[in-house]
């Protein structure tokens, strides 16, 4: 599997902790201004991430609320989420919950960072299968095949994901 290749072979280096407490990374994130330099600048790989950093990818999420709460106690649990680093070297989430949930609960985002042309496998080709059928081969088309079904106004403004995103319960 990519993302335990690439995390034994060395990625954490390029890891920028909050430190903090909660130990499993659910430490509070200083202000996104305290990043200094290095703002901006992403590794690929896994590493954490002030919540700021990174864009959704579709218009709203569902049942965040428990998620949040789960978060607030516990800091984050669980696998990193993926993030895909855009052409313009900004990044952009396909798991939309827990990032939307860690920016509620105001602790950090672990995260496993593709590069926009890293394949997929097929498991996840299918996962971002467009209506017509169509299977992304990288992780830059799976992440534009998901803002591309969000709502016309949603892809106009957006087309690279968006720094909100709004919730149903």
């Amino acid at each position: 599997m990519v993302r335990a290749a690439a995390s034994a072979g060395g990625a954490e280096a390029g890891v920028r902790s909050t430190g903090g407490v909660g130990g499993a990374g659910g430490g509070r994130p200083p202000s996104p201004g305290l990043w200094g330099p290095t703002r901006g600048v992403y590794v690929l790989g896994s590493q954490t991430l002030h919540h700021s950093e990174i864009r959704f990818s579709q218009s709203s999420v569902n049942n965040v609320d428990s998620i949040v709460e789960s978060m607030r106690i516990s800091g984050w649990q669980g696998p990193p989420i993926d993030v895909v680093k855009m052409p313009d070297g900004s990044l952009a989430t396909v798991d939309n919950t827990r990032l939307l949930a860690a920016s509620r609960a105001n602790i950090c985002v672990k995260v496993f960072i593709h590069d926009e042309s890293e394949h997929l496998s097929p498991e996840l080709q299918e996962r971002f299968m467009t209506k017509q059928g169509g299977l992304p081969s990288t992780w830059g088309e799976a992440i534009l095949n998901r803002i591309n079904a969000q709502n016309s106004l949603y892809r106009g403004i957006y087309p690279k994901g968006s720094m909100i995103t709004g919730a149903r319960k």
